[in-house]
């Protein structure tokens, strides 16, 4: 990308807000030199090589501002409630029977060396599940925010 190619579509990009790196930005300016760009950000500097930056400057996501991620009001079609749900969680049905299997495995361990690949397979399988567990946790408490969030915004 050229540096004339550059200041056009930084000028564009001012003022608006982006995300970048997972990471909310707004373009606050720019200074453009002979082989990269600084972008000034409300986060951080940017530094962009020209040679890079088409590929790099698709990164950056724009925020539509006009329609707010969360309701500035209640809607007419949502129940008034004031108490928050705990959301249902999948693995907690299924604690017993994974408590289960792995006893069971302990114990055939204790009884059978021969076991050891078949239940080192098993453990693997069971590290995927606690982390889905964790990730079904982390996300029930960003639903608990969120619906936090827009119970207080209704009173």
């Amino acid at each position: 990308m050229t540096k004339m190619q550059m200041e056009s579509k930084l000028s564009e990009m001012i003022g608006k807000l982006y995300i970048y790196k997972q990471k909310e930005h707004r373009i606050l300016r720019f200074q453009c030199e002979s082989s990269f760009t600084k972008i000034v950000t409300s986060r951080e500097d940017i530094i962009v090589n020209h040679d890079e930056a088409k590929e790099q400057l698709t990164d950056f996501l724009l925020v539509d501002e006009s329609s707010p991620a969360l309701p500035s009001k209640p809607s007419d079609n949502l129940p008034a409630t004031n108490h928050m749900t705990m959301p249902e969680l999948s693995f907690k049905s299924n604690v017993p029977q994974l408590s289960e299997i792995i006893m069971g495995n302990i114990e055939k361990l204790k009884t059978d060396p021969s076991y050891i690949s078949q239940a080192s397979a098993i453990n693997d399988q069971l590290k995927t599940l606690v982390e889905l567990g964790k990730t079904e946790i982390e996300m029930a408490k960003m639903q608990l925010a969120i619906e936090k969030i827009s119970h207080n915004n209704r009173f």
